[in-house]
């Protein structure tokens, strides 16, 4: 269809995989060694720094209030902002989720503003997603700078992005960077 370069860090990522598929090659005596410990270190993909895109406060107000045609996607991405939240359960006032790092289970009150985000529920199954019909992630991270765009905001932002900008409304308002640390997980 057409070619795509691979970003630096992806390589790194697809490098790192290799060389532990290699390695557990050798450990289940499958081949005798790993050709890739012979790549020179010059010669291996390096990661590259990436800018970790939030939103400010007055960023996040004057997203919150610029229209957008997708409105489902709307409500989810500020839900996150106020939240940090990607997966997990929402009760009636609180956020319900398990670390994906160690596993532990958290129960976290919901803001006022991440509450006025969800939409009207009856009684929905522990299933049953919040936002039905949310689209894709690489499609919402296609349209969402498109919003910020709108809204005057020169910012690269994606879903991901809500969960910087959730861990930096938190520290300017006074969080400590240990609780951050460990809401965000």
């Amino acid at each position: 269809k057409s070619v795509k370069n691979i970003s630096a860090n992806t390589q790194v990522h697809y490098y790192k995989v290799f060389h532990h598929c290699l390695n557990s090659a050798v450990i289940d005596e499958i081949i005798t060694s790993n050709p890739m410990d012979k790549i020179k270190n010059e010669e291996k993909p390096k990661r590259r720094r990436t800018e970790r895109a939030f939103l400010t406060i007055d960023e996040l107000k004057i997203l919150s209030q610029t229209d957008f045609h997708n409105a489902t996607l709307k409500k989810a991405f500020l839900f996150s902002c106020f939240c940090g939240l990607k997966k997990g359960k929402v009760g009636k006032m609180e956020l319900h989720m398990t670390q994906q790092k160690t596993q532990e289970i958290l129960s976290l009150p919901l803001s006022k503003e991440a509450l006025k985000q969800l939409p009207v529920r009856g009684k929905v199954p522990d299933t049953e997603k919040v936002f039905k019909g949310l689209i894709s992630l690489g499609r919402t991270n296609e349209i969402l700078p498109k919003w910020a765009a709108k809204a005057g905001i020169q910012k690269h932002i994606t879903f991901h992005s809500a969960r910087h900008t959730h861990a930096t409304m938190m520290i300017t308002l006074g969080a400590d960077l240990y609780t951050v640390s460990k809401l965000l997980g």
